[in-house]
Protein backbone atom coordinates (compact mmCIF):
# COMPACT_ATOMS: atom_id res chain seq x y z
CA UNK A 1 0.00 0.00 0.00
CA UNK A 2 2.99 2.35 0.36
CA UNK A 3 4.46 1.38 -2.73
CA UNK A 4 1.22 2.56 -4.40
CA UNK A 5 1.02 6.07 -2.71
CA UNK A 6 4.50 6.57 -3.60
CA UNK A 7 4.02 5.84 -7.31
CA UNK A 8 0.77 7.46 -7.22
CA UNK A 9 2.78 10.54 -5.81
CA UNK A 10 5.42 10.57 -7.96
CA UNK A 11 3.37 10.30 -11.05
CA UNK A 12 0.96 13.29 -10.05
CA UNK A 13 3.97 15.33 -9.30
CA UNK A 14 6.67 14.56 -12.13
CA UNK A 15 3.14 14.04 -14.94
CA UNK A 16 0.32 15.35 -14.12
CA UNK A 17 0.76 18.83 -11.95
CA UNK A 18 2.95 19.96 -14.79
CA UNK A 19 0.72 18.80 -17.53
CA UNK A 20 -2.12 20.57 -15.76
CA UNK A 21 -0.06 23.68 -15.27
CA UNK A 22 0.77 23.88 -19.57
CA UNK A 23 -3.15 23.46 -20.08
CA UNK A 24 -3.84 26.30 -17.43
CA UNK A 25 -1.49 28.60 -18.70
CA UNK A 26 -1.81 28.31 -22.29
CA UNK A 27 -5.68 28.47 -22.17
CA UNK A 28 -5.56 31.57 -19.14
CA UNK A 29 -7.70 29.47 -16.67
CA UNK A 30 -8.17 30.72 -13.27
CA UNK A 31 -7.07 29.03 -10.71
CA UNK A 32 -10.73 27.88 -9.19
CA UNK A 33 -11.85 26.76 -12.42
CA UNK A 34 -8.80 24.66 -12.89
CA UNK A 35 -9.15 23.36 -9.50
CA UNK A 36 -12.86 22.75 -9.83
CA UNK A 37 -12.75 20.74 -12.76
CA UNK A 38 -9.19 19.97 -14.20
CA UNK A 39 -7.56 19.03 -11.33
CA UNK A 40 -10.75 17.28 -9.74
CA UNK A 41 -11.53 14.82 -13.31
CA UNK A 42 -7.37 13.92 -12.85
CA UNK A 43 -8.00 13.06 -9.06
CA UNK A 44 -11.52 11.35 -9.54
CA UNK A 45 -10.23 9.38 -12.28
CA UNK A 46 -9.22 6.44 -9.99
CA UNK A 47 -12.72 6.58 -8.66
CA UNK A 48 -14.07 6.48 -11.78
CA UNK A 49 -12.12 3.07 -12.77
CA UNK A 50 -13.40 1.85 -9.38
CA UNK A 51 -17.03 2.40 -10.33
CA UNK A 52 -16.65 1.14 -13.89
CA UNK A 53 -14.57 -2.33 -12.41
CA UNK A 54 -17.25 -2.58 -9.83
CA UNK A 55 -20.03 -2.53 -12.29
CA UNK A 56 -18.20 -4.58 -15.24
CA UNK A 57 -16.61 -6.93 -12.93
CA UNK A 58 -18.12 -7.55 -9.75
CA UNK A 59 -21.58 -6.91 -11.20
CA UNK A 60 -22.46 -4.77 -8.60
CA UNK A 61 -22.82 -1.01 -8.04
CA UNK A 62 -22.48 -0.67 -5.03
CA UNK A 63 -19.03 -0.43 -4.24
CA UNK A 64 -18.59 2.31 -7.04
CA UNK A 65 -21.36 4.48 -5.29
CA UNK A 66 -19.58 3.85 -1.80
CA UNK A 67 -16.51 4.50 -3.26
CA UNK A 68 -18.02 8.05 -4.78
CA UNK A 69 -19.70 9.25 -2.30
CA UNK A 70 -16.97 8.37 0.39
CA UNK A 71 -14.27 9.44 -1.35
CA UNK A 72 -16.81 13.03 -1.65
CA UNK A 73 -16.83 13.00 2.55
CA UNK A 74 -12.97 12.91 2.44
CA UNK A 75 -12.29 15.26 0.49
CA UNK A 76 -14.93 17.71 1.82
CA UNK A 77 -14.14 16.92 5.56
CA UNK A 78 -10.22 15.85 5.57
CA UNK A 79 -8.74 17.80 3.68
CA UNK A 80 -10.36 20.92 4.00
CA UNK A 81 -9.83 20.30 8.07
CA UNK A 82 -6.28 18.59 7.79
CA UNK A 83 -5.77 21.71 5.47
CA UNK A 84 -6.50 24.44 8.21
CA UNK A 85 -5.29 22.33 11.30
CA UNK A 86 -1.64 22.47 9.17
CA UNK A 87 -1.91 25.63 7.41
CA UNK A 88 -3.47 28.16 10.00
CA UNK A 89 -6.83 30.21 9.16
CA UNK A 90 -7.92 29.59 5.44
CA UNK A 91 -9.56 32.76 3.94
CA UNK A 92 -12.37 31.32 1.34
CA UNK A 93 -13.44 33.60 -1.39
CA UNK A 94 -17.30 33.25 -0.34
CA UNK A 95 -18.33 32.99 -4.08
CA UNK A 96 -16.31 29.64 -5.09
CA UNK A 97 -17.72 28.34 -1.60
CA UNK A 98 -21.23 29.25 -2.31
CA UNK A 99 -21.06 27.80 -6.12
CA UNK A 100 -19.30 24.39 -4.77
CA UNK A 101 -21.90 24.05 -1.81
CA UNK A 102 -24.81 24.77 -4.00
CA UNK A 103 -24.08 22.22 -7.01
CA UNK A 104 -22.56 20.14 -4.15
CA UNK A 105 -26.16 20.33 -2.78
CA UNK A 106 -27.69 19.52 -5.96
CA UNK A 107 -25.29 16.29 -6.77
CA UNK A 108 -26.39 14.71 -3.38
CA UNK A 109 -30.02 15.63 -4.59
CA UNK A 110 -29.61 13.92 -8.43
CA UNK A 111 -28.06 10.97 -6.61
CA UNK A 112 -31.03 10.78 -4.54
CA UNK A 113 -33.20 10.50 -7.72
CA UNK A 114 -31.01 8.54 -9.71
CA UNK A 115 -30.73 5.56 -6.75
CA UNK A 116 -34.02 5.53 -5.29
CA UNK A 117 -35.57 2.84 -7.27
CA UNK A 118 -31.68 0.94 -7.36
CA UNK A 119 -31.67 1.30 -10.79
CA UNK A 120 -29.84 4.28 -13.24
CA UNK A 121 -32.31 5.24 -16.98
CA UNK A 122 -30.78 6.76 -19.75
CA UNK A 123 -32.89 9.79 -18.76
CA UNK A 124 -30.72 9.90 -15.52
CA UNK A 125 -27.24 9.35 -16.66
CA UNK A 126 -27.83 12.07 -19.17
CA UNK A 127 -29.49 14.38 -16.59
CA UNK A 128 -26.29 13.20 -14.17
CA UNK A 129 -24.03 14.18 -17.50
CA UNK A 130 -25.71 17.12 -18.51
CA UNK A 131 -25.72 18.62 -14.90
CA UNK A 132 -21.70 18.32 -14.73
CA UNK A 133 -21.70 20.01 -17.47
CA UNK A 134 -23.99 22.73 -16.27
CA UNK A 135 -21.52 22.88 -13.64
CA UNK A 136 -18.57 23.04 -15.45
CA UNK A 137 -19.92 26.30 -17.57
CA UNK A 138 -20.95 27.85 -14.04
CA UNK A 139 -17.64 27.96 -13.56
CA UNK A 140 -15.89 29.33 -16.54
CA UNK A 141 -18.69 32.36 -16.64
CA UNK A 142 -18.79 32.50 -12.77
CA UNK A 143 -17.03 36.04 -12.38
CA UNK A 144 -19.39 37.60 -15.27
CA UNK A 145 -22.20 36.07 -13.70
CA UNK A 146 -20.95 37.40 -10.15
CA UNK A 147 -20.53 40.95 -11.69
CA UNK A 148 -24.28 40.77 -12.87
CA UNK A 149 -26.43 39.37 -10.01
CA UNK A 150 -24.28 41.17 -7.34
CA UNK A 151 -22.56 44.39 -8.72
CA UNK A 152 -20.35 46.67 -6.85
CA UNK A 153 -19.84 43.63 -4.76
CA UNK A 154 -15.44 43.42 -4.43
CA UNK A 155 -16.02 40.09 -2.86
CA UNK A 156 -17.59 38.34 -5.87
CA UNK A 157 -13.70 39.17 -7.60
CA UNK A 158 -11.98 35.97 -6.45
CA UNK A 159 -11.45 36.79 -2.63
CA UNK A 160 -9.06 39.57 -2.86
CA UNK A 161 -10.51 40.83 0.27
CA UNK A 162 -8.66 37.99 2.46
CA UNK A 163 -6.28 40.30 4.75
CA UNK A 164 -3.29 38.19 3.20
CA UNK A 165 -4.24 39.01 -0.31
CA UNK A 166 -4.32 35.37 -1.05
CA UNK A 167 -7.54 32.71 -1.72
CA UNK A 168 -6.97 29.11 -0.74
CA UNK A 169 -9.65 27.35 -2.36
Amino acid sequence: MLYSFFCQAVICEEFFVPALNVIIDRFKIPDDVAGATLMAMGTSAPELFCAIIALFVTRTIDSGVGTIVGSDLFNMLMICGGSAIVGGTLYLDWTALAREIFFYGLSIALLYWVMHDSYVTGLEAWTLFGSYIVYTIVCVYQAPLMRKFFPGDGRSTGGRDCPSGATYR
